[in-house]
């Protein structure tokens, strides 16, 4: 594995539009829009063929903050939890400590609102033809997808910045080149 490269925040940026330039082909929002649009059988994809359309906003017990999970992320976030839950529920009430049977009320309790949470859906604002090795990594991060073996087409759910800005890039940037930002 290669040495982390310290960079500051401009440099970073100037990293991660260099990324986008190689990824990003072009904005083909007014074609897939119009695409997505039709009733036509023979269109060569419709609103099925997008990946991860569907989310959930989860504040899992002990963050400060909610995050986005596909369904496959909540499930493994339940998962996690219940192994949690079933550590803590195999003792007798009365041996576990305040802080513990605290613990359990609330992993009980946020099992029980995850499980039974509806999936919100993206709304997305553009569409961007892009690379498959850049549709995999949007892909893996829960963001929406169009990917067959002719195009991967991302649907875009942020705005007001250069899409490269977008933390959904800066992440697999950072990664890929193992940058680490320095201030």
């Amino acid at each position: 594995m290669s040495d982390t490269k310290k960079v500051t925040r401009d440099e970073l940026q100037r990293e991660c539009q260099e990324v986008w330039d190689v990824e990003c082909y072009a904005n083909v929002s007014r074609m897939v829009e119009y695409i997505l649009g039709c009733e036509d059988e023979a269109a060569p994809f419709s609103w099925d063929d997008v990946e991860n359309m569907d989310y959930f906003s989860i504040q899992a017990p002990g963050s400060a903050y909610e995050d986005t999970y596909t369904e496959e992320g909540r499930d493994e976030l339940i998962e996690e939890l219940e192994e949690e839950f079933d550590d803590l529920d195999g003792n007798v009430w009365e041996d576990l400590s305040e802080a513990e049977q605290a613990r359990h009320e609330v992993l009980e309790n946020a099992i029980y609102d995850i499980n039974n949470q509806e999936p919100e859906t993206w709304e997305v604002n553009s569409w961007y033809m892009v690379t498959g090795w850049m549709a995999n990594q949007l892909s893996q991060r829960g963001e929406p997808v169009l990917n067959n073996s002719i195009y991967s087409i991302w649907g875009r759910v942020g705005a007001g910045q250069s899409c490269y800005m977008d933390s959904v890039i800066v992440e697999i940037v950072k990664e890929a080149r193992n940058l680490v930002v320095t201030d």
